[in-house]
């Protein structure tokens, strides 16, 4: 069985909502309050419950303005099944919306796209509720640029080298606060390598 062959099952809440619709004269447009108080049902199981049935074509769902408008669909329903499934009350059709509205509001709701209802929507049944707009938050205003305190740049402080000879004819280095001490060996091998890099830098070696 494909979508479009759908039926409710007898006795449910779409069969109900199906029923109630194809029993009103064709063209006829009802609110969703005017349907759960003729099938005694909740607004928001009526809105859950339906989807398959206008997916198949069974009846229509659409919205104008903040009101959402039922209807039978293109699909033939037996009357057997409309006999089987009588509203519960009788209630009053309001007269349609005017053209005027309609021609101003856009007439178009996805059936997936439909806001899921809530036991509140039950509140009003004659009528739908008029819901306004949200307000519109105002706009944040623009990042202000953040001053940073000015930091003094100093210059690095300059390297400062001493040498000297212990008592025992060792050498003694001191770079910035710390002391190398080279023994005499030591103290040569640095002494000739210091000769290569000086005569190195005149381009005598």
């Amino acid at each position: 069985m494909t979508s479009m062959d759908y039926m409710p099952g007898a006795g449910t809440v779409p069969a109900r909502v199906v029923a109630y619709l194809h029993s009103l004269p064709a063209g006829t447009e009802v609110g969703t309050g005017i349907i759960a108080e003729a099938i005694d049902a909740d607004i928001a199981a009526i809105f859950a419950g339906t989807n398959a049935a206008c997916i198949a074509n069974l009846i229509e769902r659409q919205k104008i303005g903040s009101r959402y408008l039922w209807s039978r669909g293109s699909r033939h329903v037996d009357a057997e099944f409309i006999k089987a499934h009588p509203p519960k009350r009788h209630v009053e059709i309001p007269a349609p919306i005017p053209m005027a509205e309609r021609l101003a509001t856009p007439r178009t709701i996805p059936v997936d796209d439909t806001p899921p209802p809530t036991l509140a929507m039950a509140a009003s049944l004659r009528t739908e509720r008029e819901i306004p707009p949200p307000e519109s938050s105002p706009p944040e205003p623009a990042p202000q640029p953040v001053e940073r305190p000015r930091q003094r740049i100093t210059a690095p402080p300059e390297r400062e080298i001493r040498f000297g000879l212990w008592s025992d004819g060792s050498l003694c280095v001191e770079r910035n606060g710390r002391i190398e001490t080279f023994n005499s060996e030591e103290a040569q091998k640095l002494a000739r390598f210091l000769n290569f890099m000086l005569l190195r830098g005149r381009g005598e070696a």
